[in-house]
């Protein structure tokens, strides 16, 4: 699914390589410390005493040279790999060619850690040059070009098999890092997004995005658990976006997922569904998915949802995919979560404490918009002013606790008999006022009737076990085409609220002969 590496360690940083090549730099250094030991040897000739002496101190030298000054800007100027490489190969044949009696397994040892060396700068390819130009050159030397015995195979293919063995080592270590560092970039990339939103379906989109960047896929989706069904928010089939839709928790692989909270790799789709009896349901193309990886959405003890992925091909996903889906799915979830919380903060600030209506605050601001829209489109709106029944005697009588549930039943009341588009609110103490967008009077009267009737089936339970009625109300009801701004809208239905009052309360005024007359002089 990814691409093959050839600079393995491309994505760290020029000073972070040179950490990795300290090491190496010691060892050779050490090295050529032991070649001008070998120079005070009594068993050497004058010459090789003095060649080992000169090359010990012009290679500490060059290999303090390269490592301070070459080596940094190695990916400033590309022609220096070359120029490394052919250098080190030069320099080493003048070595294996003249000190191969003296210190040959010190040049071999000069040799391995140049390899090692190209292959962290250099990469796959420039290291397999050196090699090749070292073999070449050793064989040369030797004379040989096919190892006639045992200890020459050993001289001339030890080397080129021991740089083998430590480029591609080297380059599967630095593709694993790379890999680690791609990870946390992206995770540092989803963070600074997400970071600056409390939007829900931002956040989802922002994932979204930074999912299909980081892990080639077919299929997309995140889920959020809505009571038992997983809502899709966010679903993407083979390029094409699908609508929002609900899939049952119920026995297909989300649900395993969010069940046991536990991510899950099949690269085998349909043999690991059925040998985990689980349903493979085909959603968006009428193709089946191949292979598949989902993770858990959980922040504190709280399930968010699912994400995602899958493929039309066999094991497309490898367990790092996987645990780049997790981390992401942590960062989704603990901001999601944040948006859930702020959203309520922000719905429980618009609402009364007690009975989970309006207050009086949006209620207005609700108003203010109603009238407007009514006032453009020329719509109907009507209003309900009610208001709780010697309130006061009843709290007297049995209680603010039981007062308290009798303002709820009141709402409750209200709520079963309007829409939900309809606004419900506290204006204060015990009123109430309901707006009634596109509502006629006659219309408006009915529902206040219905509440009414409804209120006359309901009770509340006292401390001692009694139940006791909840307390009737009186309705004052105004429309805009009478009153045709909020202000005056609601004045006109509070004072026709103290007329219902005045006439003996459980009132609704004006009756239903007033909504005839204005409907027919309308």
């Amino acid at each position: 699914m990814h691409p093959t590496v050839t600079k393995p360690f491309e994505r760290l940083t020029s000073a972070e390589r040179q950490i990795l090549l300290v090491p190496a730099t010691v060892v050779a250094i050490l090295i050529e410390l032991i070649i001008i030991a070998r120079a005070f040897d009594s068993g050497l000739d004058q010459f090789h005493r003095v060649f080992s002496l000169l090359v010990g101190a012009a290679g500490i030298a060059c290999t303090w040279l390269l490592y301070r000054s070459l080596y940094p800007q190695i990916d400033r100027y590309p022609w220096l790999h070359w120029g490394i490489v052919l250098f080190n190969a030069s320099a080493l044949g003048l070595l294996s060619l003249f000190l191969r009696e003296a210190a040959g397994l010190l040049v071999d040892a000069l040799a391995i850690v140049s390899i090692f060396v190209t292959a962290i700068l250099s990469g796959r390819w420039m290291t397999y040059l050196l090699i090749v130009l070292l073999t070449s050159i050793h064989m040369a030397n030797e004379g040989a070009l096919i190892p006639s015995d045992f200890p020459q195979s050993i001289r001339l293919l030890g080397l080129p098999l021991i740089g083998i063995v430590i480029n591609e080592t080297v380059l599967r270590l630095g593709g694993a890092v790379s890999a680690k560092v791609r990870r946390l970039e992206t995770l540092n990339r989803l963070s600074r997004k997400i970071a600056s939103t409390i939007e829900v379906d931002q956040v989802i989109s922002l994932v979204s995005d930074t999912v299909q960047e980081a892990i080639p896929a077919d299929t997309y989706y995140i889920g959020l658990v809505h009571g038992d069904s997983l809502r899709l928010e966010l679903f993407y089939d083979d390029g094409e976006l699908f609508p929002p839709q609900d899939i049952p928790l119920k026995g297909g692989l989300g649900g395993w997922v969010l069940e046991n909270r536990r991510s899950l790799r099949l690269d085998d789709l349909p043999r690991e569904a059925e040998m985990l009896g689980l349903e493979i349901r085909v959603i968006g193309k009428p193709k089946t998915s191949l292979s598949w990886i989902g993770t858990p959405m959980v922040a504190g003890n709280h399930l968010i949802g699912i994400m995602a992925m899958a493929s039309y091909q066999r094991s497309a996903f490898a367990e790092a995919d996987l645990e780049l889906l997790q981390s992401m799915a942590n960062q989704a979830a603990l901001v999601i979560d944040n948006a859930y919380h702020h959203e309520e903060v922000e719905r429980q600030s618009r609402l009364d404490s007690l009975t989970q209506v309006y207050n009086h605050g949006n209620l207005l601001a609700y108003l203010e918009e109603f009238t407007r829209n009514a006032h453009l489109n020329q719509s109907p709106l009507s209003l309900i002013m009610l208001d709780v029944d010697l309130f006061k005697q009843y709290n007297d009588t049995y209680g603010h606790l039981v007062g308290d549930q009798a303002l709820n039943q009141v709402v409750a009341a209200v709520r079963q008999n309007t829409r939900s588009s309809d606004i419900v609110g506290r204006w204060g103490g015990e009123e109430f006022v309901v707006i009634l967008p596109g509502t006629h009077g006659n219309q408006a009267m009915q529902v206040a009737s219905r509440i009414r009737q409804t209120l006359r089936t309901l009770s509340v339970v006292t401390p001692d076990g009694r139940h006791v009625p909840v307390p009737t109300v009186s309705q004052g009801i105004a429309v805009f085409s009478e009153a045709p701004e909020a202000v005056k809208l609601v004045d006109l239905a509070d004072q026709r609220l103290y007329i219902a009052k005045e006439r003996g309360r459980d009132q609704v005024e004006p009756g239903e002969s007033h909504w005839d007359y204005l409907a027919e002089s309308a």
